[in-house]
């Protein structure tokens, strides 16, 4: 009996071993990359992780097979095998880097170790389209990339594959939007910040929160918009304040929560879109898009989804379009009072949506940009392959002048020498033409009430002597 009694013990234990030492994860596909888009630290882990041991972190074959390191299994990196692009979560496997070496060559394909080093970096990628300075563009964040596309506003071609380059001021972009002050935003998932570029895609500042990183405000950001007012608003979806939209002045100062900690069930907010007479909140926890009015609180739930909407946008025909990447996943259709109308599935397990010049949808996923039919939702297209990519949003180049706010004389700072010019203004003392027409533009009026005078004067000498005011001078603006 205890000669069986040993042998069932050693059993057990070649059975645990082989368990936790196994040439192939437990972990299924389908599980491997839900948890991962629920919990982006377990992808900064794995990557971490797949760095440490000199693996990559995402490698792309020419033949249209994406691979993915998305968790850790036995503290060994597990990737997932995208072998169907247009339906990632529905093909595919998840393996270890050993399993992948051994089953593909990968001398022709593109290889990512992080965003700063990458073998044939042009695999994948369609020759960017020529386009004149000025003209309209998309703006697609690719998350493991580190960078922000940019795509045609009306046709959806890529433009500049690298218009935000990987630098060290992006580690995990999920969403970039235009400022109403003509620059770029990008809320920065792991970094729980919100960056600000010029238009060129340059690093301007840390735009949110003032003062940087602080968890207790922003952890495991998402989307993020601009209220009417011009404050930045950010959905949290970890952390102290999570489930809660927090608020920002053009100066990164956080005001409070737009939309209070779980306000009609908000679980996961993700998408954030402003309409006319209400704001549209996805939540990938409630399963919910919420509606709230345009002071943030809460009117009902728009719609019901199964199961995990991200980005939501209001269409030009007034209809509503949710990118949804789980469960009935797809771009889901609605009326404006939340009817559903139809789901477009030609592509699965999507994160970002918007309507094309021609009518046609573009799509997001974890494996690339895509072309969908409006009506049928048939795949028209595979834009770029290969990337992690998110939401979507326009960049409207406007005619503006940027420059910052009380810099009168333009020497790109606000000082005491602004508010000299400014008492000169004011006394009808004569000036340069080139003072004259910029406050002209506006940058004299700090305190926005519609004049250039002593008061501003006032308030920009105040700035230059570090004292704190209410109103956004010194702040990069861009004026008609």
């Amino acid at each position: 009996m205890r000669s069986f009694t040993v042998f069932f013990v050693c059993l057990c234990i070649i059975a645990l071993a082989g368990s936790a030492f196994s040439s192939t994860p437990q972990i299924t596909i389908k599980d491997l990359m839900l948890t991962a888009e629920k919990n982006f630290q377990q992808i900064h882990e794995a990557r971490t992780a797949a760095l440490a041991l000199d693996q990559p972190t995402t490698i792309y074959l020419p033949e249209g097979i994406m691979i993915d390191v998305l968790g850790l299994e036995n503290d060994k990196p597990v990737y997932a095998v995208m072998t169907n692009l247009a339906h990632p979560l529905e093909s595919g496997y998840a393996a270890f880097y050993d399993q992948i070496v051994g089953q593909f060559d990968l001398s022709n394909a593109r290889i990512h170790y992080g965003s700063q080093k990458v073998i044939n970096p042009n695999v994948g990628f369609p020759n960017e389209s020529l386009r004149a300075p000025g003209d309209s563009l998309l703006l697609i964040p690719d998350w493991t990339g580190d960078r922000v596309m940019a795509f045609d506003y009306a046709t959806g071609d890529l433009v500049n594959a690298d218009f935000v380059p990987s630098s060290t001021f992006l580690s995990s972009p999920k969403e970039a939007q235009t400022s109403p002050w003509g620059t770029i935003s990008v809320s920065d998932q792991l970094q729980d910040v919100v960056q600000e570029f010029d238009t060129s895609g340059s690093y301007i500042r840390l735009f949110a929160p003032a003062g940087g990183v602080n968890n207790s405000i922003l952890d495991n950001i998402r989307g993020h918009a601009y209220r009417p007012n011009g404050n930045l608003v950010v959905a949290v979806g970890g952390g102290t304040n999570t489930n809660a939209i927090a608020e920002f002045d053009s100066a990164g100062n956080y005001l409070g929560n737009f939309i209070a900690n779980g306000s009609g069930g908000m679980s996961g907010p993700f998408g954030i879109w402003f309409r006319a007479n209400d704001v549209l909140v996805t939540g990938d926890g409630s399963n919910t898009l919420h509606r709230y009015d345009l002071n943030g609180n809460y009117l009902d739930d728009f719609a019901s989804i199964s199961s995990f909407p991200e980005q939501v946008i209001e269409l030009p025909d007034s209809n509503v379009a949710v990118a949804n990447f789980q469960g009935t996943t797809g771009v889901l259709i609605y009326s404006p009072t939340g009817q559903f109308i139809r789901l477009l599935s030609g592509v699965t397990g999507n994160r970002g949506a918007w309507q094309l010049g021609n009518g046609n949808i573009l799509t997001t996923t974890g494996t690339g940009v895509f072309e969908l039919d409006y009506i049928s939702g048939n795949l028209i297209r595979t834009v770029t392959s290969g990337v992690n990519a998110h939401f979507i949003n326009p960049l409207i180049k406007t005619a503006c002048t940027n420059g910052i706010l009380g810099d009168v004389n333009g020497d790109d700072v606000t000082n005491s020498t602004d508010a000299l010019v400014l008492l000169s203004y004011d006394a009808g003392l004569p000036l340069p033409q080139t003072f004259l027409d910029r406050i002209a533009i506006g940058f004299a009026d700090v305190n926005e009430d519609g004049v250039s005078n002593s008061t501003d004067a006032l308030i920009v000498l105040s700035f230059d002597a570090g004292i704190s005011t209410p109103f956004p001078v010194g702040d990069p603006v861009c004026l008609p």
